[in-house]
């Protein structure tokens, strides 16, 4: 039997197995985080600033502290709201962020680790799901056709 290896399907088999293998890391990465954090605390002090995210765009980032077991913790993380268009809409919403106390997730084990959102990573997830599952079809693929000439 003659042995199919198109360096071309090679090649492609490589580029999706790898982009899979770096997208599943990277899933796997945030679940452990989201995991990780499971405790949560109200924030006792945050200080909010607009950072520019990209060329249009206006987020939020807030440097917090909160307590645990009488030990004081710090923290810096992106705000979970919507990044705005312009930097003037940035610092009229900033102006109601300073009045809210955000809440602090955090893992119970080891406090520096947290975060003030906690939301299950499913785009990466998914993104990484859809690779690997597109690997093992073409994988397969390549196996049929093998099999067929």
């Amino acid at each position: 039997m003659k042995r199919y290896a198109n360096p071309v399907w090679l090649t492609l088999l490589l580029l999706i197995g790898g982009s899979a293998l770096w997208f599943s890391g990277v899933a796997a990465k945030q679940i452990y985080v989201w995991l990780k954090l499971d405790q949560e605390t109200v924030a006792q002090e945050v200080t909010w600033a607009v950072v520019p995210l990209r060329f249009d765009r206006f987020g939020f980032e807030g440097h917090y502290s909160f307590t645990v077991l009488g030990k004081r913790f710090h923290g810096k993380d992106a705000s979970p709201t919507p990044p705005l268009r312009n930097e003037w809409a940035a610092k009229e919403r900033l102006q109601t962020l300073k009045d809210e106390r955000p809440i602090v997730f955090y893992s119970s084990s080891d406090p520096q680790l947290n975060a003030l959102h906690n939301h299950f990573p499913l785009r990466a997830s998914l993104s990484a799901g859809l690779l690997v599952v597109l690997f093992l079809y073409f994988l397969f693929l390549g196996f049929w056709v093998q099999g067929r000439v």
